[in-house]
């Protein structure tokens, strides 16, 4: 088992990974991924990942609800892709989240609250999204919080006073 260095067709190995999604190059090789394949063949369940990088994958339709069953991950970035719909709101059952960006995709709905119950959530990244409502009062209360990005969406009223007070914080 080696860990890969370059991209893999997700959609061969794990058909039906998101309902209508298609895969294409999508590896930035800067970043290490926990996926690892032995002649295209990926050998470690997906239950077991801790990173899971698809930026950039054209990945269409909504986020799919098992993925806030993947108890371990630690690292989520799925930008610049076309997924629309909700934030899952079981997304908060990852407890062990670190990082995790959804920017630029064509998400609708508010930020769950349950977001705010990621106590190991450092950097947080929802931008040129279409995401409504108020940012959640609860989000103070991610005392990691390093790096809110929330800009350019259709978000209304103040940013919560609890943000505000968060030590680590270190963007906006």
């Amino acid at each position: 088992m080696s860990l890969i260095s370059d991209c893999i067709n997700l959609a061969a190995a794990f058909p039906g990974l998101f309902s209508g999604a298609i895969f294409g190059t999508c590896c930035d090789e800067s970043l290490e991924h926990t996926v690892y394949c032995t002649n295209n063949r990926v050998t470690q369940l997906l239950t077991a990942l801790t990173s899971l990088n698809l930026q950039n994958c054209a990945i269409k339709g909504p986020i799919p609800l098992w993925l806030g069953s993947m108890e371990n991950l630690v690292y989520i970035n799925l930008a610049n892709n076309q997924l629309s719909g909700p934030i899952p709101s079981n997304l908060g059952n990852l407890t062990d989240l670190a990082f995790l960006s959804l920017a630029n995709n064509q998400l609708t709905g508010p930020i769950p609250d349950s977001i705010a119950s990621l106590v190991y959530l450092q950097t947080l990244r929802l931008s040129y999204n279409q995401l409504s409502g108020m940012i959640p009062e609860r989000l103070g209360n991610a005392t990691l919080l390093q790096n809110l990005y929330i800009d350019n969406n259709q978000l209304t009223g103040s940013i919560p006073t609890g943000i505000y007070g968060l030590r680590t914080l270190r963007y906006l």
